[in-house]
């Protein structure tokens, strides 16, 4: 019981902070305590053989419970970005079509409004079409559009097919925790 009670407990402490983990992390805490207890009064009838792995486990719980409180946190974080990246606001997306060739380079424009009462960053996944397939893709990123306001965007890609087709496949809010995909 006692060395079951030190080795859970480190294990708490080591994973704790984990997004999403810690709710584990925090049962094999309490396990720890229990078995820290238990390991205690077993080591008083086996002459104190286990007495420093069961203290060991008691005193690093507290150290992995404040390990759980951060990887609360730290959950609420992740969470707060991936839905912030997966429903960017109310908006309302113009395409410019059809999209422009010149020289080899598909240009497709348009404009987004932020429909709601806060400043929002886009990213627009836009696709480019040749006869048959997708030739190409790209992410365009707008920053900073405020409430009610109005922002351009731009995507060219070179493509050496013709005809082409462009469309908007997704509009995401900010990539999570500023990560940048390209």
């Amino acid at each position: 019981m006692a060395i079951a009670s030190f080795i859970i407990a480190i294990s708490a402490v080591v994973v704790g902070w984990v997004p999403f983990v810690f709710v584990l992390a925090a049962a094999a805490t309490i396990t720890a305590i229990v078995f820290g207890i238990l390991g205690l009064k077993a080591a008083r009838q086996h002459d104190g053989y286990g007495r420093g792995f069961a203290i060991a486990g008691l005193v690093l719980s507290p150290v992995a419970l404040a390990a759980c409180v951060g990887g609360f946190y730290f959950t609420k974080a992740v969470v707060r970005e991936l839905r912030e990246f997966a429903d960017p606001g109310p908006h309302e997306l113009i395409a410019d079509q059809p999209c422009t060739v010149d020289d080899g380079r598909v240009t497709f424009t348009g404009t987004i409004r932020n429909l709601d009462d806060h400043t929002h960053d886009y990213r627009i996944g836009v696709e480019f079409f040749g006869v048959d397939e997708r030739v190409a893709s790209d992410t365009v990123a707008v920053f900073d559009v405020g409430a009610g306001q109005t922002a351009p965007w731009s995507s060219s890609v070179e493509i050496d097919e013709s005809p082409i087709d462009c469309k908007v496949t997704d509009v995401f809010g900010p990539a999570p925790f500023d990560l940048d995909q390209d």
